[in-house]
């Protein structure tokens, strides 16, 4: 946007407050830490020697990591408020440096403690009632001993490790740097620059010719790099394998899940699930390409909208009276929570020069838990804001509930707070809403969601695991064998009558998540029991609001299906998934009579 803002151009009540992570910093906050370093440093090779060490070494190594992050997180949300300012860049970069020095000092502890006998921990336990609050914490330190080595062999891994995670960095460089695009022709003819981050815009055009050329333009460069990328890939996909045999699990997938304690059968559960119901998504396919009114469907149709997107104009006020009346529905405690937000400036509401782009939900266990939009007056806004506040309600929550160890929720839990509000506005909108284009185009909006959320991610998630076990298995990897894979899955996943695309053997290319191992499913099961929560708080169903507010109010105190269970719903089992994909085959039923009647 030509005209748009300069940051001190914007009214103060639409930017967010850091007061508090600023004062934090401003308070000797280096000092006080380099302090606490200190301490922790002088019980060093002495942590086990009795139960008051062990307590006193990890309440500093805590509180150091604590005091880190908060100066840390204050350092990048200075910076994405204007990153042409300087000053922020460099009080950015003297925080990022000064926390890797710090963790490179305290680095040690881990290795420490995990050199003793878990029974010995026990004992401290036991007779030192102050160690009590960390039982579960150091429960789930030394599941991790199995599967950690000797401390010299940990050191070598550790000094390897910037090798080891270089395909990551080469991805990066090669695909943000080094490529290069040609022009591409808009939809009045005139030849615009091109790129990996425009390539969404053309992609979404009305203009089929220039859905066509985006796809053939973006895929055509990663094609001429499909080698280099092959062999950056194949590399990370042994890495993980070879550390995984190292560490003694039986399969990197198993190495994987075990961060978050999760048997390897949710994994595949939820592949087979979606296999179960590709009919159903075919069949949403075909719908689109008669919305459309084309001959055939390509895969470059496929994030076009169907529907008009309505043309109110969603003035911030606006959303925030839609999104307050729509979470009336989530009780009292909740809406307390959320009302927040809006009245004591946890929001950066609208673009301006420089800021950084998407939206987020970022703070600390001392902060608010604040929210950057990028707010243009759309509907689309209005689910982001929503979708953002559910992490943000989320984090309060858990921050409030929990002691500060146990307060971050992993990622595997992180999106299903704000898929649930997602849910509840939609199903809002479509009860108050009078006009007919808009109900069609918020159905549209959940289905291309439960597209890109589970049935996208799921193809991905089973690209992984296909490539991997086939190294597990002593398969040579190649990038044939790689452009092969990704080609036939994407012919299960969207059917024989959609066009796949030759081009589109290359896409696996361009996934930074890749190099995540296995990564993406959370994004699946996370939507999938954001569904069932909704759908049971719309429905009310007796103590789903009491359940839900005990889900967001857990943290991380116990591993993350338990939490689930806990509340109700039990991931380790195919029904969280398959009722998902239920809803969504509702959905479709739903969406062809609304747009078959006249």
């Amino acid at each position: 946007m030509d005209n748009i803002k300069l940051r001190n151009e914007i009214d103060d009540k639409y930017k967010w407050d850091l007061s508090k992570l600023e004062n934090i910093l401003n308070d000797n906050a280096f000092e006080k830490i380099n302090n606490l370093t200190d301490k922790l440093l002088e019980l060093k090779g002495k942590i086990t020697l009795n139960s008051d060490n062990l307590f006193n070494a990890l309440e500093l190594n805590v509180n150091i990591n604590r005091q880190l992050i908060n100066i840390y997180v204050y350092s990048q949300m200075k910076y994405h408020e204007d990153t042409s300012d300087d000053k922020g860049q460099e009080q950015k970069n003297k925080i990022e440096k000064f926390y890797s020095e710090t963790s490179e000092k305290i680095a040690f502890f881990d290795s420490e403690l995990l050199s003793v006998d878990y029974d010995k921990i026990l004992e401290f336990i036991k007779e030192n009632d102050k160690l009590k609050k960390y039982s579960f914490y150091l429960e789930n330190m030394f599941r991790y001993k199995l599967h950690t080595l000797s401390e010299k062999e940990e050191k070598i891994l550790k000094a390897l490790s910037p090798v080891l995670e270089s395909s990551e960095e080469v991805f990066s460089y090669l695909t943000d740097t080094d490529m290069e695009f040609d022009k591409i022709k808009d939809s009045d003819g005139k030849r615009k620059p091109f790129s990996e981050a425009e390539y969404r815009k053309y992609i979404e055009s009305k203009d089929r010719r220039v859905r066509s050329d985006a796809f053939k333009l973006l895929f055509n460069e990663y094609k001429k790099y499909k080698n280099t990328i092959a062999s950056t890939y194949i590399n990370n996909v042994r890495k993980t394998n070879i550390l995984s045999r190292i560490r003694g699990y039986n399969s990197s997938l198993e190495q994987s899940l075990f961060n978050d304690n999760v048997d390897v059968e949710v994994y595949k559960n939820l592949i087979s699930a979606v296999h179960d119901h590709l009919p159903k998504f075919y069949e949403y396919m075909n719908l689109k390409k008669e919305l459309l009114d084309i001959d055939d469907i390509h895969l470059y149709d496929n994030y076009v909208s169907t529907i008009e997107v309505p043309e109110t104009n969603y003035s911030f006020e606006k959303c925030k009276d839609i999104v307050m009346d729509a979470l009336k529905i989530m009780g009292d405690e909740y809406l307390d929570v959320a009302k927040k937000a809006f009245v004591e400036n946890w929001i950066d509401v609208y673009p301006n020069k420089y800021k950084r782009s998407g939206a987020y939900s970022f703070g600390t266990y001392d902060s608010n838990p604040n929210i950057l939009l990028n707010y243009t007056n759309k509907l689309d806004d209005v689910n982001t804001t929503i979708h953002e506040l559910g992490h943000s309600v989320h984090s309060y929550f858990s921050n409030k509930n929990q002691d500060y160890i146990y307060s971050n929720y992993p990622i595997i839990l992180a999106e299903i707070a704000s898929t649930v509000n997602e849910m509840i506005l939609a199903d809002y909108l479509l009860k108050n809403s009078k006009d007919e284009n808009e109900k069609k185009y918020i159905i549209n909006m959940i289905l291309d969601k439960f597209k890109s959320t589970i049935f996208r991610q799921t193809m991905f998630a089973e690209f992984e695991l296909i490539v991997h076990e086939k190294d597990e298995n002593n398969e040579t990897l190649t990038e044939k064998v790689l452009s092969n894979t990704y080609y036939e899955l994407n012919k299960k996943y969207f059917g024989s009558d959609v066009v796949i695309d030759d081009l589109i053997r290359y896409e696996w290319e361009r996934i930074p998540h890749f190099y995540s191992d296995y990564y993406v499913y959370k994004y699946a099961t996370g939507m999938s029991v954001a569904i069932a929560i909704s759908n049971d708080i719309i429905n009310g169903k007796d103590y789903a609001l009491d359940n839900y507010i005990k889900f967001l109010s857990s943290g991380s105190k116990d591993y993350p299906l338990e939490i689930l269970k806990e509340c109700g719903y039990d991931l380790s089992k195919k029904d969280i998934i398959e009722n998902a994909l239920s809803t969504f085959d509702n959905m479709v039923d739903k969406f062809k009579k609304l747009v078959e009647t006249k």
